[in-house]
């Protein structure tokens, strides 16, 4: 019987790097610590709350 070869699949990180995709962001936050990372999440949910309360008052 003869073997078919299998097509290779590339890593997210090998197609990210051939589209031109800059990983240094992602790297950077995989080296925080996860309370680093939740202080950050935080941050980020405080801003976006803010923002809708504030959608709500000028939109009624």
């Amino acid at each position: 019987m003869k073997r078919i070869p299998r097509q290779t699949v590339k890593s997210a990180w090998e197609q990210a790097r051939e589209y031109g995709i800059d990983m240094s962001l992602l790297v950077a936050n995989l080296r925080k610590t996860p309370a680093e990372r939740l202080q950050q999440h935080s941050r980020a949910l405080e801003t976006v709350l803010l923002l809708r309360e504030g959608m709500k008052k000028y939109h009624g």
